[in-house]
């Protein structure tokens, strides 16, 4: 079954797996119980307002579906949160609400470059972007460019590259 109505949705397990794998290529299976939770609590909060009618081709609506991935990259956010603690103290993962999804990795470096403990902590800028890449978090776009992950940029609210959801 397509995600939305039209040509060029996808399938809807195809969205979810995308959107529920990190930059690694690791999907996490609690994030889907999450995901469809909260999909089906949007869902049932329709039942309330019958002047919008019921899909009748599907279980779950596209916006029941995106409020689902929001409430589950929230959820593996806060995950990465504890386990990289120090990431966290020094704010690495509020300053990637400053980013875009597909972002210049200048502009890492610099955030890097100015981060006294982090530095000390892994010497070289290649260390650093191992450890996010480790983390999954992000991989290489190009030579100059690195990817976030779907399922860390709602949560960390980088700024979504294009339209996609």
């Amino acid at each position: 079954i397509d995600r939305e109505k039209g040509k060029k949705s996808k399938k809807v397990a195809r969205w979810v797996h995308e959107r529920l794998t990190d930059a690694s290529g690791c999907t996490f299976p609690r994030s889907l119980s999450v995901l469809l939770k909260n999909a089906q609590a949007k869902e049932l909060e329709y039942e309330d307002l019958p002047h919008i009618p019921s899909p009748t081709d599907r279980l779950l609506r596209a916006n029941s579906l995106n409020e689902g991935l929001f409430s589950a990259s929230r959820e593996r956010c806060e995950e990465l949160r504890q386990e990289f603690k120090e990431l966290d103290d020094q704010g690495f993962f509020a300053f990637l609400s400053s980013l875009q999804q597909i972002t210049e990795l200048d502009a890492i470096e610099n955030w890097w470059n100015n981060n006294e403990l982090l530095k000390q902590q892994y010497k070289k800028f290649s260390d650093f972007t191992d450890l996010f890449q480790q983390m999954g978090i992000a991989v290489p776009y190009n030579e100059n460019r690195w990817r976030f992950a779907d399922i860390y940029v709602h949560g960390f609210k980088i700024k979504r590259a294009g339209g996609r959801l």
